[in-house]
């Protein structure tokens, strides 16, 4: 893994995809990229995590939305002016992420859209909605 992931980001143009937008992320804090160690570990995981949800046996709406929540995650961070946004209203509410709980978000309007427009517009089973409902 650690070698694709090297390998990709020694190219002159690095690619628009999550890694691509991964390695571009800079902590608003410490102003930092993400080291090639976190790169690597968050690569592995979302690996891990797709493969998961895709080849094991279905549970209860596991892979809808883990796909759902991936996509929305990617037009987030590809939009730039998005991801901001929402930074910027989930930072000004909360000190630390302590203080994140269900309760505490559901007060983040910004946030409800997000969540709402991403599993709504990315739902992977919209050829089956017209029989759920």
């Amino acid at each position: 893994m650690q070698k694709s992931i090297e390998k990709r980001l020694s190219e002159e143009v690095i690619p628009k995809t999550i890694l691509g937008i991964m390695a571009k992320t800079v902590d608003p804090e410490s102003g930092q990229e993400l080291s090639q160690m976190e790169l690597t570990t968050n690569s592995t995981i979302l690996l891990f995590f797709f493969l998961f949800t895709e080849l094991t046996p279905r549970f209860a709406g596991v892979d809808t939305t883990s796909t759902g929540l991936t996509f929305t995650l990617y037009y987030l961070l590809a939009t730039p002016g998005k991801w901001n946004r929402l930074c910027e209203e989930v930072r000004s509410r909360f000190r630390s992420a302590k203080e994140i709980t269900n309760q505490s978000t559901s007060s983040l309007p910004y946030l409800d859209a997000v969540i709402h427009e991403g599993t709504s517009h990315l739902n992977p089973c919209v050829g089956f909605s017209h029989i759920f409902g």
